[in-house]
């Protein structure tokens, strides 16, 4: 993929590299691998933001559920208690 395919023209950062680049006698297209491997790591990075973020939603669910459950099992707790003391 070419810089060109991700709209990297636009982005300002890329734009000051390449002159800085140019500025200092390094051929300014040496900067666009660096470039693409920086964005492809921060979209790697973005998507494991990403999975945390549900993961973390997903535990929170989880423990939600757990605690509406462990509260119906102790809601029904005294009932069987009486039940099982009650004479027949």
């Amino acid at each position: 993929m070419t810089h060109e395919e991700v709209g990297a023209d636009d982005d300002p950062k890329l734009k000051a590299a390449r002159t800085t680049a140019a500025q200092r006698g390094v051929d300014p297209r040496q900067v666009e691998a660096p470039s693409q491997a920086a964005d492809k790591v921060t979209r790697a990075l973005a998507k494991m933001a990403g999975n945390d973020r549900r993961a973390i939603e997903h535990t929170r669910t989880q423990q939600a559920r757990l605690r509406q459950l462990r509260d119906r099992i102790s809601d029904g707790m005294p009932t069987l208690a009486t039940r099982a003391v009650a004479p027949e």
